[in-house]
């Protein structure tokens, strides 16, 4: 009776302060947990929109569409007749997303009745309304002599966008056609100073494997005006091109993956098995980067940005952690940690 009353006082006694809460695990395994829920829906939500975007581009790639921008241009038989006429197809092959220029192949033929007249085609770039520009937007010209029969010319126009958004980036190119005189000839009868493009039927298409170009619509009045009537084109379309929708989705789970698995290696791991590993969590970051920046513009991106803030987060976590046993039990309790691997 004696031993059992003497054992019976420690058996009822409340546990010392110096025992580890349970708090911290429980809310480690809430945060584990909340992060997993995130993940799941994500893919569930994002994945079947990725396999229809390859589907998309297998199946119907952008460089098959070809928009017609000239009222009659289907009609062949028309353009037949023997009367002067122009098809012209307007090709965009390439954008330089560091220079922001967009590479466009002019191509076509002309049939005349009679004797050619030379002319020239200009092309521009028209800026937004509310630009804040000086002078006249850009342009490039193709001239058509009077022996030619064929045009075949490349020329380049800058385009509206912010490369560093990668994936997510967008560009944007509001193009303006107007026939012009020959130098050293003498206007002919039109409109705004140029002459009349009726016989000119123009076709527009995608070249462009990396970029979805969205179908041409019709720009505001006001961003076909200028101050030189020559430029004041009476035929004007605007372009927007965007990254496949795959590549956004895939680039978006992957950083969100990689940035779960971070912090839960943070929060989770043993301090020394969390100092071993770094090295292959820091490999594995930027291997992802290769994978991700496969055809990326040449600057700084917000994928180059946010696998840098992932680095950050880990390197930052390791510090905390550390700061944190050393407040509590000081370099004896981090020593001990480093050697049992706890």
């Amino acid at each position: 009776m004696a031993q059992q009353a003497a054992v019976q006082p420690a058996e009822l006694a409340p546990p010392s302060d110096d025992a580890p809460s349970p708090l911290p695990r429980r809310h480690s395994r809430w945060a584990a947990y909340l992060g997993g829920a995130i993940v799941l829906v994500s893919l569930v939500v994002t994945i079947p929109l990725a396999m229809g975007s390859i589907v998309r581009q297998l199946l119907l790639p952008p460089t098959k569409t070809v928009y017609l921008l000239s009222p009659g241009v289907a009609d062949r038989a028309a353009r037949a007749t023997g009367a002067d006429a122009t098809s012209v197809t307007v090709a965009v092959i390439a954008i330089d997303e560091a220079r922001q220029l967009a590479t466009l192949r002019i191509s076509g033929h002309r049939s005349c009745g009679g004797t050619c007249a030379p002319f020239r085609l200009l092309f521009v770039a028209l800026e937004d309304a509310d630009g804040e520009g000086v002078g006249l937007p850009p342009s490039a010209t193709v001239d058509v002599a009077a022996e030619d029969h064929a045009i075949n010319k490349h020329i380049e126009l800058p385009v509206e966008g912010q490369p560093s958004l990668y994936p997510f980036d967008q560009y944007s190119l509001t193009l303006g056609v107007v026939k012009i005189p020959a130098t050293g000839t003498s206007p002919s009868a039109g409109t705004n100073g140029g002459e009349t493009a009726d016989d000119v039927y123009l076709a527009l298409e995608s070249q462009l494997s990396k970029y979805s170009m969205s179908p041409p619509s019709t720009p505001a009045p006001d961003a076909v005006t200028s101050g030189d009537p020559a430029y004041n084109v009476n035929r004007a379309v605007a372009l927007a091109f965007r990254r496949p929708l795959y590549l956004q989705v895939l680039s978006g789970l992957l950083v969100l993956l990689m940035m779960a698995a971070v912090l839960l290696v943070v929060i989770l791991e043993p301090i020394r098995r969390l100092l071993v590993e770094i090295g292959s969590l820091g490999l594995g970051v930027w291997g992802m980067r290769s994978i991700l920046m496969a055809g990326a513009p040449p600057v700084i991106t917000a994928v180059d940005l946010t696998l840098t803030a992932v680095i950050l987060v880990l390197l930052y976590g390791i510090a905390i952690r550390m700061i944190l046993v050393l407040h509590e039990g000081g370099w004896g309790r981090l020593h001990e940690l480093l050697r049992d691997g706890g």
